[in-house]
């Protein structure tokens, strides 16, 4: 797998993880 795809995909996971924790935190 591409370094800047994975790293790309894993910022993306902890985005949406962070804001899902902001939302129904």
């Amino acid at each position: 797998m591409d370094d800047a795809m994975w790293r790309r995909w894993l910022y993306t996971g902890i985005t949406r993880a962070e804001e899902e924790l902001y939302l129904f935190g």
